[in-house]
């Protein structure tokens, strides 16, 4: 570790709030027991921290990790540089992620995740809560017991399975999407990428597809409905070239209606 360093973490153990050079820290660890998490990356050469009670913090792996510990607050707010990834486990408490970031993975058990910019790879995990994308991303990872995906941007793969959370996706639409839910429904409203290939799973959740563009489309359903151009299909499997083909979506139900307009 560098005296710089050295001096720096000294400073921030005695001061409210932290501040470390960042020049070697290429990767943080934030962990929060009961508090909400505000991260959001500058044009500076620190990581910087204020609010939060009972912070603590180390440099580790040769001064290129930097962890920090919240035990509880209302809010925690940190500043980092642009590009460094990023790995934060919370209890309970909301985790707002804005900027832009390296690898991002989050385990979160109750709060909600909103990440505002991009990241190169994000991976998610929750027992409760919900996660928001409003921005850019090239992979998308998720599970997930009762918590929805939100998806407001572009991301090229994205897997997800859920219990019984939602997914919604407007705007761009992913190249490659695999979701598998139990009871949660699945509303698309986007443009349709011809070299894309999707599979859409659902036990009773409905199926809602707005999808501008050609599709090779397999949809079926055990008891659920199949519509089609609002129209009411007789049968309950379908498997057609749509606006002459393009995008492979294969989507089955169990007991929910597929919905394709």
């Amino acid at each position: 570790m560098s005296a710089g360093i050295a001096a720096m973490l000294a400073l921030a153990l005695v001061s409210e709030s932290g501040r470390v050079p960042a020049a070697e820290i290429k990767r943080l660890v934030i962990s929060a027991a009961a508090a909400d998490l505000l991260v959001e990356t500058a044009s500076i050469a620190f990581v910087e921290w204020s609010g939060g009670e009972d912070v603590d913090f180390s440099v580790e792996n040769k001064g290129s990790e930097l962890r920090l510990h919240v035990a509880s607050g209302d809010l925690l707010h940190l500043r980092l540089p642009f590009g460094r990834s990023l790995e934060v486990q919370t209890q309970a408490g909301d985790v707002t992620l804005r900027g832009g970031f390296a690898d991002l993975s989050c385990a979160v058990t109750a709060g909600n995740l909103v990440l505002s910019g991009r990241a190169r790879a994000v991976e998610i995990e929750s027992l409760g809560g919900d996660f928001t994308l409003d921005g850019n991303a090239e992979t998308l990872k998720m599970t997930s017991v009762s918590g929805g995906l939100s998806l407001r941007g572009n991301v090229t793969e994205i897997r997800a399975r859920t219990t019984s959370g939602d997914l919604q996706i407007e705007g761009e639409l992913p190249t490659r999407l695999q979701f598998q839910t139990i009871s949660g429904d699945i509303v698309v409203r986007g443009r349709a990428k011809k070299s894309g290939a999707w599979q859409l799973r659902t036990v009773s959740g409905d199926v809602r597809l707005g999808i501008i563009g050609g599709l090779h489309l397999r949809a079926h359903t055990r008891s659920g409905a199949v519509t089609l151009g609002g129209h009411e299909l007789e049968e309950t499997h379908f498997d057609k070239e749509i606006r002459g083909g393009g995008m492979e979506l294969d989507t089955s139900t169990f007991s929910g209606d597929i919905q394709v307009d």
